[in-house]
């Protein structure tokens, strides 16, 4: 499908793609982001876990079957080089290394060669320095429709009398943007009524058990998402508008209560000045400016 946009609109979008590229939330998902091995003395020592691994590793959904949801990232490594950074050492080659499990929130996980560790004390051999590089797939399992953060905890250890274990090594798993969590992962993100189609109780709406997507009114809480605000994460951001520009020229699906943000357009469809309309909040020029009808 070719889409023809005039001239203001594609300086729109080009506007909007290097703010949404300068607004992202940093999330480690880069091969390169991982764990390095090394020593603290040459044959021996305790083992150095070094990472540059900053904020929560970020995991993507791979299915959900019968309410439950699987997300998972396989683009970090462990690795354990040949040479050793000052002041530390290379591993003695040959020297097989394990990663342990020292303590996980109820539903994270990572699995390594098909041994899957959640458990204190679990281990599994992950390779030989220096030819070591293992791709763990970090794992959270939970209801669908539950976002927020796990950790997981763990050390590397060797078979070899010379080494002693690292200290603890702690990573936090995130299916989401935090800012969007209303729970933590002890308890469920809808109340029971929620998603049976009745408006009850507290709820503002209700519109059954699909799971929501983004830019439509009522979400998986059952309240109202905000005016300008498609994503739900309580934030008018760029990338907002990018979604509300998107709804504009038929791209994607948006209620009119949350991206139609100018309330005196007198039913007017959403355009893109609807769109410019959220950028200029989402960098603090007009936050005012958003008015949208009633959702109810």
């Amino acid at each position: 499908m070719r889409i023809n946009l005039d001239l203001s609109t594609r300086l729109l979008v080009a506007g909007l793609v290097v703010v949404v590229a300068l607004s992202v939330p940093r999330y480690a998902t880069a091969h390169t982001e991982g764990f390095e091995l090394h020593s603290t003395a040459d044959g021996g020592g305790e083992l150095v876990a070094s990472t540059e691994i900053e904020g929560s590793l970020l995991l993507s959904l791979t299915f959900c079957s019968s309410g439950e949801c699987l997300f998972e990232n396989d683009e970090t490594a462990i690795v354990a080089p040949s040479e050793g950074e000052s002041p530390l050492f290379a591993i003695e080659a040959g020297t097989s290394i394990r990663m342990e499990i020292v303590s996980a929130d109820p539903g994270a996980s990572v699995r390594i060669e098909g041994d899957n560790l959640s458990e204190p004390g679990e281990s599994v051999a992950i390779g030989e320095a220096p030819a070591l590089h293992g791709h763990p797939v970090w794992q959270i399992e939970t209801d669908e429709g539950v976002f927020g953060e796990w950790h997981i905890a763990f050390r590397f250890t060797t078979t070899s009398a010379a080494y002693t274990a690292s200290e603890t090594v702690e990573l936090v798993l995130t299916n989401g943007e935090p800012s969007t969590t209303t729970v933590t992962t002890s308890t469920t993100l809808l109340a029971s009524e929620c998603g049976n189609g009745e408006i009850e109780a507290e709820e503002e709406c209700d519109t059954g058990p699909e799971p929501w997507s983004d830019g439509r009114a009522c979400t998986d809480n059952c309240e109202w998402l905000a005016c300008g605000d498609p994503n739900g994460d309580g934030n008018v951001s760029a990338s907002d508008a990018l979604f509300v520009l998107g709804a504009a020229v038929g791209l994607q699906i948006c209620d009119a209560c949350v991206c139609n943000v100018d309330a005196g357009s007198g039913g007017a469809p959403i355009s893109s000045g609807d769109a410019l309309r959220v950028l200029r909040a989402a960098v603090g020029l007009d936050a005012s400016s958003l008015i949208c009808t009633s959702c109810e």
